[in-house]
């Protein structure tokens, strides 16, 4: 159900996704492999971004997958500049992920075909680590 859902996937830690999507990185960005999925977080403040493919005027939303072991971890949610979500990893199921959806506003995909997504790290805290980012047709 998910994958016919999936308007785009991006595999992030892995070289060629990475570039297809137009990975942007501030300092102190890293990649990490857990439970056979690539994850991307990013500390002190710092953001990375990437390009999603979107169909225009089609809802949508942002889905993020997470870590249950990570916590103390807060960022925000950009999509074209505009926050759409913040996000605070507080610890969850130790060595389960988990999915939280962010739906975009319509204006933000209004005659578009890609949209940039920014994680951006809250000052002194780290991002992430975000696994496979999706943009989904919205339920």
């Amino acid at each position: 159900a998910l994958d016919d859902r999936t308007i785009d996937i991006m595999r992030l830690g892995e070289m060629q996704p990475e570039r297809d999507h137009n990975l942007k990185a501030s300092e102190l960005s890293y990649t990490e492999i857990a439970l056979g999925r690539g994850g991307r977080e990013v500390r002190k403040g710092g953001f990375f971004s990437f390009d999603m493919k979107v169909l225009p005027d089609v809802e949508s939303v942002l889905l993020l997958s997470y870590l249950g072991d990570d916590k103390g971890r807060a960022f925000g949610i950009l999509v074209d500049g505009t926050k759409i979500g913040t996000q605070e990893l507080k610890g969850a199921e130790t060595g389960k992920f988990f999915d939280v959806e962010y739906p975009i506003p319509a204006e933000l995909l209004k005659g578009k075909t890609k949209v940039e997504v920014k994680i951006q790290a809250h000052p002194d805290r780290t991002a992430g680590r975000v696994f496979s980012p999706r943009i989904l047709r919205k339920l």
